[in-house]
């Protein structure tokens, strides 16, 4: 049940000193983002929640140490990725969209609202909620900010024929180092 494991989740900042939290705070995590990122101290990971409205619907973790050398995050059982995102806002910027948690809080830092898209494979579903952000706000332009590889570069060309049509101007975030935000900003 989520509710029920979010509620087992620790706050960052009752737990500062650990390695849980100062691993979420190297990659970015600050106390703007505290109500939507929490950490899971029996595995140790890095908890990312998603909600609708107040209510959390789901959670992706992403483990200090992949289990098993390969599991590095896990969503929650029934959650569906592809018909969701995580939102970051920040007051009067443009929003820029992300493949992972950690790079759309990267992306934060750089002074972008930012969305989760929990991976390079955006789903329509996941355009669509992303244009209707942008026309609730009467944006006229994103920024993509996919990382740098095969998977970020189809992903960013479904999203740059996606909003062609819709009429949106597109630009491309490239990190300066690395391969996508989050690696521009632990830099």
């Amino acid at each position: 049940d989520v509710a029920e494991y979010v509620s087992s989740l620790t706050e960052i900042s009752a737990v500062s000193g650990t390695s849980v939290a100062q691993y979420a705070i190297k990659r970015g995590v600050k106390p703007e983002h505290y109500p939507l990122v929490k950490l899971d101290l029996n595995y140790p990971a890095v908890v990312f929640l998603v909600k609708s409205g107040e209510e959390v619907i789901g959670y992706q973790r992403r483990y200090l140490e992949p289990l098993w050398g390969f599991l590095k995050t896990q969503t929650s059982k029934g959650f569906k990725k592809s018909e969701n995102v995580i939102c970051y806002p920040r007051p009067y910027s443009d929003i820029a969209i992300c493949e992972g948690p950690f790079s759309a809080i990267a992306a934060t830092s750089f002074g972008y609202s930012a969305v989760c898209t929990f991976g390079a494979g955006i789903s329509q579903e996941q355009l669509d909620l992303v244009y209707s952000m942008l026309k609730t706000k009467g944006m006229k332009k994103v920024f993509l900010a996919f990382a740098l590889d095969s998977a970020g570069d189809k992903g960013t060309d479904r999203m740059f024929k996606y909003f062609a049509v819709k009429g949106i101007e597109v630009w491309k975030l490239t990190p300066e180092v690395g391969i996508d935000l989050n690696d521009a900003l632990m830099a």
